[in-house]
């Protein structure tokens, strides 16, 4: 009996834990326990790409792919007729992702090495440039995102998925991996850049969407 009581005790402490998360911060509530401990629970990856529209013919570039998370996503979405550029600057994340496209047989991704200045992207080419958990490594953000406008297509966007550093975001977010939702918006401002949508259905994360501020046409 001691035992089903101190269960029973954990668990009342565990449920008061989540209220307290969920009275404090809504976004918590959005997590899909079903797929926990999957990182699906939190990421939504298939929302994502279904918010940013992604589908054949298009070319997306990946940018921080790191261990290709997204790659398996972006490359069914985008089909035998789109393409995606995943990019890193870690030689060990290139390692990787080169060895998943392969295993994966995914004959529309093309890997780059990129530096911390330039991604290596086609010029004028890309529709979509697509950065999750990436935003707060960029040393220089302004100017790095002012010459990636070159890069994109005359319809081109980025989408920029990044920690909050408030409410639920800062007690699993290690120190300095999140960037308040004002200041993203106004270092791609100054990079030359207008908020073209806003998201909050992840739970950890904002998804912000930004055009070049000359480019109003839709993708």
């Amino acid at each position: 009996m001691r035992v089903v009581r101190i269960f029973l005790v954990i668990v009342g402490l565990l449920a008061l834990g989540i209220g307290v998360l969920v009275a404090t911060d809504p976004h918590f509530s959005k997590i899909d326990f079903t797929r926990f401990p999957s990182r699906a629970a939190w990421q939504h990856p298939e929302r994502v790409l279904e918010t940013l529209g992604v589908a054949g013919n298009k070319q997306v570039a990946d940018l921080g792919a790191g261990d290709g998370y997204f790659v398996d996503f972006f490359s069914g979405a985008l089909g035998a007729g789109g393409r995606l550029y995943a990019v890193d600057v870690d030689s060990d994340a290139i390692a990787k992702l080169e060895r998943k496209v392969s295993e994966g047989g995914h004959g529309n991704v093309e890997v780059i090495e990129g530096s911390v200045t330039d991604a290596g992207l086609p010029d004028g080419e890309i529709d979509l440039v697509f950065l999750c958990n990436v935003y707060h490594h960029i040393d220089d953000q302004v100017a790095y995102f002012d010459h990636l406008r070159g890069d994109l297509s005359p319809e081109g966007r980025i989408a920029i998925v990044e920690g909050r550093p408030e409410g639920f975001g800062k007690w699993v977010s290690p120190a300095g991996h999140a960037t308040p939702y004002e200041d993203v918006v106004a270092q791609m401002e100054e990079a030359g850049y207008g908020l073209d949508e806003s998201h909050d259905f992840l739970p950890i994360q904002n998804l912000l969407v930004f055009r070049p501020l000359s480019s109003s046409a839709g993708l």
